[in-house]
C-alpha cells in the first residue's frame, strides 16, 4: 500500500472509489480481485464514520420493497464472507425481530410480510408467547402484542468488519489516499474522469462515490440529485452480560439491542 497513492506509476486507476466506509472498502476489495486497478480515497480512517457507529443489523426485514431483491442478494455475501476475506467481521445468522406494541404496528407488520413473500422471504409473525420463547428476559408488563421475525437475518461488527474489508483490499492490491479530502471532480466533456484531492488530479475510467452523508454534496457540484436523510441516533456498549444470551437483533418503537458475538 501507499498511502500517498503513488503505487500507479501511470497516474491512471480503473476504479478510484470516494470513502473508507463498508460500502467503499467492499467496493474496492471486490473490484481489484477482479483485477480492476482501484485507487481508495478516504478523508478519515476506514470506518470512522457511519459504517463504525451503526447498530449492527444485517437485516432484509423491513427494507423498501425496492431494495430488498439487493438486500438479500447482500445476505448470500455476508454468510460467506469471513471465509472468503479470511478475517472474522463478527458475524452471526441469528435473525431480526421487530416487536408490535400495538394495532397500528401489528397492521404494518402483517402487511410488510404478506408482501415479502413474493419474494421468497422467511419472515413469519410470531404471537406474544412465540416473543416471550425468543426472548425470556422481556418483561410480562412490557406490552408485546406480537413481531415480525426473520431468521435468515445476521449482525455483525461495524468498526471491525469495515477494517476487515479494507485490510483485504489493500492484501488485493488496492492503493489508498487516507487523510485526504476529495475538493471536487474532474469532469471532461460532460464525463466524470478523476477527483481532487489538495490540488493533484488523480485519474480513473470510473468514480464510485461512496462518500455517505457527504455523497449528495459532492455530486450536486457536478449536477446529480442525490436525496439524503440524515437521522441522528445514539449507539451505546454495555459491560459484557455472560447470563444472557440474545441470538436475535431485536427493534423496539425507539431503540435496538444487539449482542457482539
Amino acid at each position: 500500500m501507499d498511502a500517498s497513492g503513488n503505487a500507479n506509476p501511470s497516474g491512471k486507476w480503473d476504479l478510484i472509489v470516494i470513502g473508507g466506509g463498508i460500502v467503499g472498502c467492499s467496493a474496492a476489495f471486490y473490484a481489484a480481485r477482479s483485477g480492476l486497478r482501484v485507487l481508495l480515497a478516504e478523508r478519515d480512517t476506514p470506518g470512522s464514520a457511519q459504517s463504525g457507529r451503526n447498530l449492527g443489523f444485517v437485516r432484509q426485514q423491513g427494507r423498501d420493497f425496492r431494495e430488498l431483491p439487493l438486500a438479500m442478494a447482500s445476505l448470500r455475501l455476508w454468510n460467506g464472507l469471513e471465509k472468503d476475506i479470511g478475517r472474522s467481521v463478527g458475524w452471526f445468522r441469528g435473525g431480526n425481530i421487530v416487536l408490535a406494541v400495538n394495532d397500528g404496528d401489528m397492521a404494518h407488520q402483517a402487511d410488510w410480510q404478506a408482501k415479502a413473500k413474493d419474494f421468497g422471504l422467511d419472515t413469519e409473525l410470531l404471537t406474544p408467547a412465540e416473543v416471550a420463547g425468543k426472548l425470556p428476559f422481556l418483561s410480562e408488563n412490557a406490552g408485546v402484542r406480537g413481531a415480525m421475525f426473520t431468521a435468515s437475518d445476521g449482525r455483525a461488527e461495524p468498526g471491525r468488519a469495515t477494517r476487515a474489508l479494507f485490510e483485504a483490499a489493500v492484501e488485493a492490491g488496492i492503493s489508498v489516499i487516507l487523510g485526504g479530502s476529495v475538493k471536487r471532480f474532474d469532469v471532461q466533456a460532460g464525463r466524470i474522469h478523476g477527483i481532487w484531492i489538495d490540488g493533484r488530479l488523480y485519474r480513473a475510467d470510473t468514480v464510485l462515490c461512496a462518500a455517505g452523508t457527504g455523497s449528495g454534496r459532492l455530486l450536486r457540484s457536478v449536477g446529480y440529485d442525490l436525496p439524503q436523510e440524515k437521522i441522528r441516533a445514539t449507539v451505546a456498549r454495555s459491560v459484557p452480560l455472560p447470563d444472557l444470551a440474545i441470538d436475535p437483533c431485536v427493534s423496539l418503537p425507539h431503540t435496538g439491542l444487539r449482542q457482539d458475538v
